[in-house]
């Protein structure tokens, strides 16, 4: 983990992933962050990323955005290899693992369930 000071409108900058993350505000309640990436780069609160699996729509979703996040970052670590980055090259692995694990986790919940909806027939 990267641990950073910033000061507002003080950006960081991710160009592996063409992502810019800018203090925008600094509170005793929270500090308000404002972060430009491509449109093929999804950002999510990490409390959506990990929720319960709730309606199968959702999990669907949750996991199609997943599928669709690791399809990116392969294609975010060829990047790095062709431009011989090995700090973005480690930077996008590290993403890449965080993304696999979630996927487990959200389909080891769903073959749960599917086992338990069996089971109570």
């Amino acid at each position: 983990m990267l641990v950073l000071s910033r000061r507002v409108n003080e950006r960081l900058l991710i160009p592996c992933i063409q992502t810019t993350v800018q203090v925008i505000a600094a509170r005793p309640t929270g500090v308000r962050l404002g972060i430009e990436a491509p449109p093929e780069v999804t950002v999510l609160r990490a409390e959506l990323a990990t929720e319960s699996v709730g309606d199968e729509s959702g999990l669907r979703q949750r996991l199609l955005n997943r599928l669709k996040n690791l399809s990116r970052g392969l294609a975010l670590i060829r990047h790095c290899a062709r431009a011989a980055s090995v700090e973005e090259l480690q930077t996008a692995l590290d993403t890449m693992d965080s993304e696999f694990e979630g996927l487990r986790r959200q389909l080891t919940l769903l073959v749960r369930q599917s086992d338990e909806e069996l089971t109570a027939c």
